[in-house]
């Protein structure tokens, strides 16, 4: 079971359906995105799960480049982005 920690399942999926980023086929993709600066370059990452009924798969995502490589959109947003494609490509979503 998924619900562990010490606070109620209906507090768990609130939460859980505050992070919904996409749904599709019956495939949904939750996470959170950030973003910071590495040196001269910037950084994003997303984590989270993506689930279709009982199959489910987490994934962490991590990216560094140039401002010039993110083409000044949001680290966080374009690293996301990806990981969605990833997971199409991969057919899990």
């Amino acid at each position: 079971s998924s619900y562990k920690l010490p606070v109620s399942k209906d507090s768990i999926d609130s939460t859980k359906k505050l992070f919904i980023y996409e749904t599709n086929n019956g495939w949904q993709i939750i996470g959170k995105a950030g973003a910071g600066p590495e040196g001269d370059n910037k950084f994003g990452w997303f984590i989270g799960e993506v689930s279709n009924g009982n199959e489910k798969y987490v994934f962490v995502s991590n990216m560094i480049g140039t401002k010039e490589y993110f083409n000044n959109e949001c680290p966080g947003c374009k690293t996301r982005e990806i990981t969605k494609n990833i997971l199409t490509s991969l057919k899990l979503f």
